[in-house]
């Protein structure tokens, strides 16, 4: 049973609400309502509607249940603070039924990412030996970096991010066909711009919900200044080697677009996250 009351001769439904016991204000999860003498329990959602209110526990949990509220969208309405490494940074949700859960192929209610980039930059080196060139795949952006950013957030979340099922962006065939899976990520050019422009893309690639507001592919540093941010898509053909193209992936630029960036030289990026 649904519950509502009118304001200025308007109906609105009542799904949660707040009380004020001793000064201390108290989250409402449901109530009672009268009808012919008989009391009716009312059952409000356990999570707030505004994405916002909700702890970052209460966040995990509705992922984890499957009890996402239909609002908490992918329209650059809903975001909430994370502190990380001691700075506080915005989290976006930028997909909804999007990515898929390594391990059982499921799809994950939410995909999060960071509404500013990482407050540093790097440089991305080769891990693996037999690779010639520098990938997404093979990089220490990959393989280190973001697994010790992953380790600087809340124990909560580091607790609660899984593995999600990624395309390797690569323009070597039989490379781009291998499946990545990881826990914190770099989006691919095409999930961002919704087409490929000088990135390769992958057999998964779609393009987030978020990132079809154009505005939103604009990132910022945390002193509010545009910044340029990487993909994961290789820019250039490992054939390029010779060329000194094949170390270059594709980057977001200040103005929303994409272009190829070296990726030896420090770059900014935005990672994102499943619960």
């Amino acid at each position: 049973m649904g519950h509502g009351t009118k304001i200025g001769g308007t109906a609105y439904g009542v799904t949660g609400g707040r009380c004020l016991v001793g000064g201390t204000a108290y989250g409402l999860r449901g109530g009672t309502v009268l009808t012919g003498g008989t009391a009716h329990p009312i059952a409000f959602s356990k999570y707030a509607p505004v994405f916002a209110d909700n702890t970052w526990a209460d966040i995990i949990e509705a992922c984890q249940t499957g009890a996402v509220p239909d609002t908490w969208v992918a329209d650059g309405s809903c975001s909430k603070t994370m502190t990380i490494g001691g700075q506080d940074y915005q989290i976006d949700i930028i997909g909804k039924n999007h990515d898929v859960y390594f391990d059982d192929e499921s799809t994950a209610p939410l995909t999060f990412q960071l509404h500013q980039v990482y407050n540093d930059s790097y440089t991305a080196e080769n891990v693996l030996p037999y690779f010639s060139y520098i990938a997404y795949q093979n990089s220490t952006i990959r393989l280190e970096i973001l697994p010790a950013i992953l380790a600087l957030m809340p124990e909560e979340v580091q607790a609660a991010v899984r593995n999600t099922r990624h395309s390797n962006p690569d323009f070597k065939e039989e490379i781009t066909q291998y499946v990545l899976s990881d826990g914190l990520f770099l989006p691919t050019e095409y999930e961002i711009l919704g087409e490929q422009v000088c990135g390769a893309s992958g057999v998964f690639d779609k393009q987030y919900a978020y990132y079809q507001t154009p505005a939103h592919r604009i990132k910022y540093n945390l002193l509010g200044q545009p910044a340029a941010w990487l993909t994961a898509s290789s820019a250039y053909a490992y054939e390029d080697v010779a060329l000194d193209l094949a170390n270059t992936w594709s980057e977001i630029t200040e103005t929303g677009g994409a272009a190829a960036a070296d990726v030896r030289q420090p770059r900014c990026i935005a990672p994102a996250f499943c619960f």
